[in-house]
């Protein structure tokens, strides 16, 4: 077997050679022949600069200037008859007088038909002009231009069939009399089988037949396992990568490069186990069910229009990603989330549950801190992630995968995802024992802590907004809620890029398909298939999970005022809490250094190791976010 193995290998290394030897001596020649040929075009346009155009306006300057208009007009004419037999000539001639007035005076050549083949040369001091025609000479590189072009496509044409049959030739003729081999010889040896059988059956024979006009399919049975190897060993990839980069790359990074890639990954800290998912499937036409009727959309947004009318907002711009919830008023934010809410509850709703909601979010708002104490994890952040949320759900068409619970679930998960929130981060917590930490093990302090806030909330009868649900449905959109919820701690970031790119992967033909549907307008998202895909419980959770955890770091991807003004925010909250681990005398957190940290590259960091693999991922299953 090692013999067999040497010469398998001896084989792929001479085609290997064979195949390099012979496409590197064919573009040579193409190289060759274009440095050769191209040079030739540019013989008509000789010579490529004529001064004599110049030295003759210096010529009649001198004359003008020296001797006056009379000598200037004789001259004129041994300027026009030096040009006679060339395919340029002078038209008209231009000159200062002493009072600042311009005379001219029209020469015999004829004037072209496009100003764009007039030239006008002046003298050095500006007395005298002259005006070319370059018709001719335009044409003649236009033609040249054109012809030069031609030939190079003639060249590529022929040397790419050159290398289309070296390829042919050296690696596809041998592959393929290598399956011929392979099915003679399988023919062969059902043959064999076949004729020691001979006192078998009828039914023997015709399943030999079967085999026989089953061989001749080998080809396309070969492609397609190669399809299922190529799908399995990217699965296998997926499944076994445990960091964003390799180990190779992070010894070639700097120490800017390590700072940021530590300061937001999650390797640092605890893995929390796996939860179970406890999520009942909810119907797919739960939303029919009680309190949460059918979306019906035209009417939706005029009874939503009207709401966002008494704050001054229209709902172009909340509708949009130009929304930015740092540059609007209290009431503004408040009816917003109002009405991000009510758009995938829908109109089933009375003025008590608009009271309720509006309770909610009243309530929610004064839960967390001041954004001079907290300049990112406050009430603005909340309304731009639920925003962000409404948008994403509206553009991905979510209605036909999510129920109305499920979006309900995750608009109110986002108004409350960083509710109370003191401006430092879980490593932070953990390592100074803060009560948080204590209380949940340190696992994920600041998300479960949100949760239970969000929970203590709608258990006010004055802002439940459960309420209206039943004991099943209120447990299934508390998992919800609390999935979403502790997803958006970034010890998950990286299992969630996984579980896309494996999703993706399994899927791979359908999304792609879709894609392109998408793009050519030729389908509406999410088609059928795309659909059931999505439908399945886990993959459910999945895409709950990515909308809010995506709304959540989508600030990057904002227009760039919006996206500048938060990158500040959350670098002014890191240098607070890196000044509070210096006042505690602790080791202080790669990004929260005032004094070391560039605030445009650990940006930078943070889009290229997070933001940017989370988007290419989530993009390949949402098609729509494309555009």
């Amino acid at each position: 077997s090692e013999e067999a193995a040497g010469v398998h290998h001896g084989t792929a290394k001479k085609m290997s050679t064979s195949l390099m030897t012979s496409l590197s001596t064919r573009v040579s020649c193409l190289i060759i022949v274009m440095v050769m040929v191209l040079p030739l075009f540019e013989m008509a346009t000789y010579p490529e600069n004529d001064y004599s155009m110049k030295a003759w306006m210096n010529s009649l300057d001198f004359s003008y200037s020296r001797y006056g208009i009379g000598i200037l007009e004789q001259r004129v004419s041994d300027f026009e008859s030096f040009y006679h037999d060339k395919d340029y000539y002078p038209i008209e001639i231009i000159w200062e007088t002493a009072n600042g007035t311009y005379m001219s005076r029209r020469l015999e050549g004829k004037k072209p038909r496009r100003d764009t083949n007039k030239l006008q040369i002046q003298a050095d001091s500006g007395l005298v002009h002259a005006v070319f025609n370059f018709g001719v000479k335009n044409r003649v590189d236009a033609l040249c231009n054109m012809i030069l072009i031609v030939v190079i496509i003639l060249l590529m044409m022929g040397f790419s069939l050159l290398l289309s049959n070296s390829v042919s030739a050296i690696v596809l003729q041998p592959l393929e009399n290598l399956l011929a081999g392979v099915q003679a010889m399988a023919s062969k040896i059902f043959t064999s089988v076949t004729s020691m059988a001979a006192n078998c059956a009828s039914d023997d024979a015709e399943a030999a037949g079967e085999q026989e006009e089953e061989s001749g399919d080998l080809g396309n049975e070969t492609e397609l396992l190669e399809k299922v190897i190529e799908k399995l060993a990217t699965l296998s990839a997926i499944t076994m990568k445990t960091s964003p980069i390799d180990a190779e790359t992070l010894e070639q990074l700097g120490e800017g490069d390590r700072a940021v890639l530590q300061g937001f990954s999650p390797d640092h800290l605890p893995v929390a186990k796996a939860r179970e998912d406890r999520v009942s499937r909810i119907s797919r036409d739960s939303g029919s069910s009680r309190g949460l009727p059918e979306d019906h959309t035209d009417e939706l947004v005029t009874t939503l229009e009207a709401h966002l009318e008494e704050a001054g907002l229209v709902w172009g711009l909340v509708d949009s990603w130009d929304f930015n919830a740092l540059e609007i008023g209290e009431q503004q934010r408040h009816l917003a989330c109002l009405c991000f809410i009510v758009f995938h509850l829908g109109l089933g709703y009375t003025s008590k549950q608009q009271a309720t909601l509006m309770a909610f979010i009243e309530a929610a708002a004064a839960g967390y801190s001041d954004p001079r104490r907290v300049p990112y994890h406050n009430w603005y952040h909340a309304v731009d992630v639920t925003h962000c949320v409404f948008r994403l759900l509206n553009l991905c068409a979510s209605e036909r995968f999510l129920s109305n619970y499920e979006r309900f679930a995750l608009v109110t998960s986002a108004v409350c995802h960083d509710i109370g929130h003191p401006g430092m981060n879980n490593p932070f917590l953990i390592e100074t024992a803060h009560e948080l930490a204590i209380r949940y093990n340190d696992h994920s302090p600041l998300e479960n802590m949100h949760c239970a806030k969000l929970f203590e909330l709608v258990s006010h009868p004055k802002s439940a907004v459960f309420g209206s649900l039943d004991r099943q449905q209120y447990k299934d959109v508390r998992q919800v809620c609390i999935e979403a919820i502790l997803h958006t701690d970034n010890i998950h970031h990286f299992g969630m890029v996984k579980e896309l790119q494996m999703l993706y992967e399994m899927n791979s033909d359908v999304f792609d398909v879709s894609l392109q549907m998408c793009q050519t307008s030729q389908l509406d998202f999410p088609p059928r298939e795309i659909v059931d895909i999505f439908a399945e419980p886990e993959r459910k959770k999945i895409m709950r999970n990515l909308f809010l955890h995506f709304a959540d770091i989508s600030n990057p991807m904002k227009p760039w005022d919006i996206c500048h003004r938060w990158a500040w925010c959350i670098i002014d909250e890191f240098f607070l809490q890196g000044d509070r681990e210096k006042e505690l005398g602790i080791s202080v957190q790669p990004l929260n250094d005032r004094d070391k940290v560039n605030k445009p590259y650990s940006q930078v960091g943070f889009i290229e190791f997070f933001v940017a693999p989370f988007a290419f991922a989530t993009v390949r299953l949402l098609p729509p976010l494309v555009t």
